[in-house]
């Protein structure tokens, strides 16, 4: 039979062995739990990088762009004055041509007056 110092003997050992049972479920939760915390951990930090490299080659892209838009503008703008020049040209000849109709129109009714 189990005198008072064994039966003293195996609660403790049964209390030790629940601790050690107590200790270890909650180890084995806190790995569970720290190894998804890493994942989300190195997912976001995945994340953060991919948009720091969306925002870099973005910016790239802006700075290009712009640069296109500049040209763009003054290509317009010499193609502007270039077709002023030509409508400045055009309405001089319109005028010459109307010149040149009206002394014609002189020219031949004054022959015809002879």
């Amino acid at each position: 039979m189990l005198d008072g110092a064994n039966l003293a003997t195996v609660i403790v050992a049964i209390v030790g062995l629940l601790g050690m049972w107590g200790s270890h479920k909650i180890a084995a939760r806190a790995s569970i739990k720290n190894s998804r915390t890493t994942a989300e951990v190195e997912a976001y930090v995945r994340a953060v990088d991919m948009d720091k490299d969306t925002i870099k080659g973005l910016k790239e892209r802006l700075v290009e762009v712009l640069a296109e838009n500049k040209e763009l503008r003054e290509e317009r703008r010499v193609w502007r004055i270039e077709r002023a020049q030509k409508d400045a040209k055009i309405e001089a000849l319109v005028r010459q041509n109307l010149l040149q109709r009206d002394q014609l129109r002189e020219k031949n009714s004054g022959q015809e007056n002879l």
